[in-house]
């Protein structure tokens, strides 16, 4: 064979598999997509949302989404969809998560913070905040738990350590 002939095999080999990746992605990220789909459209029919801005995932004692959206009257509000129930909190509820990021920090100024999220543990809405820290030279992973409403802590979980060094 020709090196043309070889370029354009190796060329097509390529895209092939390129184009196996991408089909295999797209699959694996459909029932997600779905879900939130549903979630969002269950927010704006059961609690009058006008359009959604966000929608997280979360995953604790149950599945709950939870959709940050403009209702009708231009306000914002959380909406928690449960697989059996919404719940809705107007935004000026929720406690500010700059506000939390800077509470964690003031109380663990070594940490890292990797994540703020709205979330539903233990019966109750929460803030999740996911965040390391370094600890006699071990990186640690820990998740806090504080209220929505105002951003008192309530439950802090350390994950097991992982050497840094």
């Amino acid at each position: 064979m020709t090196p043309r002939r070889w370029a354009v095999i190796v060329l097509l080999s390529l895209g092939l598999v390129l184009a196996l990746i991408l089909l295999y992605l797209q699959w694996a990220r459909s029932d997600y997509a779905r879900e939130e789909r549903e979630a969002v459209q269950r927010a704006v029919a059961e609690a009058g949302l006008r359009k959604a801005e966000s929608a997280v995932k979360f995953v604790w004692d149950e599945v709950v989404w939870v959709v940050r959206g403009e209702r009708e009257d231009g306000s914002d509000a959380y909406v928690w969809v449960f697989a059996d129930r919404v719940e809705i909190t107007d935004a000026g509820e929720a406690y500010d998560a700059d506000a939390l990021r800077r509470d964690v920090l003031r109380e663990h100024p070594d940490a890292a913070i990797l994540r703020i999220r709205p979330g539903y543990a233990e019966g109750r809405r929460i803030w999740e905040v996911w965040y390391t820290r370094n600890e006699n030279g071990v990186e640690r992973h820990f998740y806090g738990f504080y209220a929505f409403e105002d951003g008192r802590p309530f439950r802090t979980y350390r994950l097991p350590a992982k050497a840094t060094g």
